[in-house]
């Protein structure tokens, strides 16, 4: 092989390499694109007008046409929280990590109940857990991690949980920031007893402990705890908002 072909051949590798580098670089481009400009709202702005009782009127037949896995509707005042809330599923049970209120596949996912709380529903579970995202862009349940700053939290209650049929004002009780890896949440409970046991036990081990003294946690049937990732001590860490259910009139 004489040198003038060798030089083909090293001229003709090196610009096959720079075609690859150049795909690389525009499909990951495309990728991060695609990402980017994915509405953190999971179906885009949805202007709701307010109801006389404060709860925005939700256009539920419009949602559930969408998507019947949407069961209900978060409003966290001043956050920016402002999102439908899907039922997990046992089959897939991480599904809306990664997809929206729509189904579309989507890096901000949707607020979502826990398979396990299906039967009781957001409202009537002795504890239902509903977990959303704490994202770089501040969207999704990002906020709640504000919520270990009581004074904070002051500002942006009380959260609000609607569903087709019903409206609540939500008490929170407790904020803990909880090592995943070693902590889990309870849902099932084998009487009202143990349910007012554990509620004022895991509220009087909370980082923030907001029930008043003498509080009577057995006037508590129902719990929502809201869950998002947090990032201050663990790496696999998680902040917990214990609510109390005020049904609204």
């Amino acid at each position: 092989m004489n040198d003038r072909t060798k030089s083909r051949i090293a001229l003709a590798l090196a610009a096959s390499l720079i075609s690859l580098a150049l795909a690389v670089s525009a499909s990951t481009l495309i990728l991060t694109e695609r990402a980017s400009s994915t509405s953190p709202d999971p179906l885009g702005t949805c202007e709701e007008a307010v109801q006389d009782d404060g709860f925005e009127s939700i256009d539920w037949d419009y949602w559930l046409s969408v998507n019947p896995d949407i069961i209900g509707w978060i409003n966290v005042p001043g956050t920016g929280i402002d999102y439908p809330i899907v039922q997990g599923n046992s089959g897939d049970p991480g599904y809306y990590l990664y997809h929206d209120a729509g189904k579309r596949w989507d890096y901000h996912g949707v607020p979502y109940l826990t398979w396990e709380c299906a039967e009781g529903g957001l409202l009537h579970s002795p504890n239902a857990l509903v977990f959303g995202h704490h994202l770089q862009d501040g969207t999704m349940f990002s906020k709640l991690g504000g919520f270990i700053d009581v004074a904070y939290l002051d500002e942006h209650t009380p959260i609000q949980i609607q569903t087709p049929t019903e409206k609540a004002n939500l008490t929170v009780l407790a904020v803990d920031r909880v090592n995943a890896s070693r902590e889990t949440v309870r849902l099932e409970f084998d009487t009202a007893l143990d349910h007012a046991t554990w509620l004022a036990s895991v509220t009087a081990a909370s980082d923030r402990n907001l029930s008043s003294a003498g509080f009577d946690f057995d006037s508590v049937e129902n719990v929502v705890t809201l869950c998002t990732c947090s990032y201050s001590t663990w790496g696999n860490e998680r902040t917990l908002i214990y609510c109390a259910i005020e049904m609204a009139d």
